[in-house]
């Protein structure tokens, strides 16, 4: 009788990385462009229902992906009954999606990424024709949300962007992949992991330093399983798949920006900075470069309890109103 070979099995991860299942390897190609052509929809509106002729303030929110846009709906109700809250969910793009998955090189430039955010927001009716609106984005979807109001003419700009822990574009063209070690993104990824699960996990870069990837993984997991933010049946070698994704989703970020010049900005900027997250960057995490005054304020949290957080929606919903009662208009800096 021929021996019976074991089907090796790999697991798949969804963009909010969680397992749904095992699969043989075999199988894997398969099934995995099954699960790659599930990319959610663009735009989720989280609008409340309003009485006839009650209206709220549109803002549109920017969500570079990586986990479900229904973690906005408590700032969705925070913002009522002023705002209306749409979350454009940035991994409703293919090619973006799809990046973190294989090897981080997204299948689409840029201008194209904007383009066509740009485009789904004008098709779900989030670019009115005047200025009664705010446009708001979370960490690299700032950065699109600044490349989107720069493009808009005059009477259609928001009356500002709401920039929330997003770092500036900077000139990277001289800059490889191999200086943005994964070490120096560790820590990152343990942030992520506890504010997922509501588990603060500060490390310091110091603990990953001079270590491969499976011994800082190791660190990881020990302090991630000891404040709850993972269970004990967690294996490196699960985290590690889980690490890749994470880490490919953030040199897309850096592919795709790479070249990009911005000009100075046509709207006020307005930024909300997570308080521990980011050390040694400016107050204003670069945008000085592109507007004369970029109000900042500080929040209490790391750069994904900002979002993912429930005590932090007070102060995004905070900053929305300042940046959109502000007399600054939609007046170029």
């Amino acid at each position: 009788m021929a021996r019976l070979r074991a089907r090796r099995r790999v697991d798949v991860v969804l963009p909010d990385h969680r397992r749904i299942g095992r699969l043989p390897r075999r199988r894997r190609g398969r099934d995995m462009n099954r699960q790659l052509s599930l990319h959610p929809p663009l735009v989720r509106n989280f609008a409340p229902d309003r009485a006839p002729g009650s209206v709220g303030v549109p803002m549109v929110q920017l969500h570079p992906g990586g986990f479900s846009a229904d973690v906005y709906q408590p700032l969705a109700e925070k913002l009522e009954p002023v705002f209306d809250l749409h979350v454009v969910d940035m991994d409703g793009v293919r090619e973006y999606f799809e990046a973190p998955f294989t090897t981080g090189h997204p299948d689409i430039a840029f201008d194209a990424l904007v383009a066509r955010i740009r485009d789904g927001m004008a098709e779900h009716g989030l670019l009115p024709g005047t200025n009664d609106w705010l446009l708001s984005g979370w960490s690299f979807g700032g950065v699109v949300g600044y490349a989107i109001a720069q493009q808009l003419p005059e009477h259609q700009r928001p009356r500002g962007l709401l920039l929330l822990d997003c770092i500036a574009p900077i000139p990277l063209e001289h800059i490889t992949d191999e200086d943005f070690t994964e070490a120096l993104y560790m820590p990152w990824f343990a942030s992520y992991l506890g504010a997922k699960r509501n588990r603060p996990l500060n490390i310091p870069h110091a603990e990953f330093a001079n270590r491969d990837d499976d011994s800082a993984l190791a660190v990881l997991l020990e302090h991630a399983v000891a404040a709850g933010a993972l269970a004990p049946a967690t294996s490196v070698a699960g985290l590690r798949k889980l690490w890749r994704t994470y880490f490919n989703a953030i040199l897309r970020q850096i592919r795709l920006t790479r070249t990009y010049r911005p000009d100075r900005s046509t709207v006020p900027l307005w930024l909300l900075r997570a308080g521990t997250a980011l050390p040694g960057m400016p107050d204003s995490l670069g945008w000085e470069l592109y507007a004369d005054e970029v109000p900042t304020r500080f929040c209490d949290a790391d750069h994904y309890s900002l979002i993912l957080g429930p005590d932090n929606i007070g102060a995004i919903a905070e900053s929305a109103t300042e940046a959109y009662q502000s007399d600054k208009g939609v007046r170029a800096h």
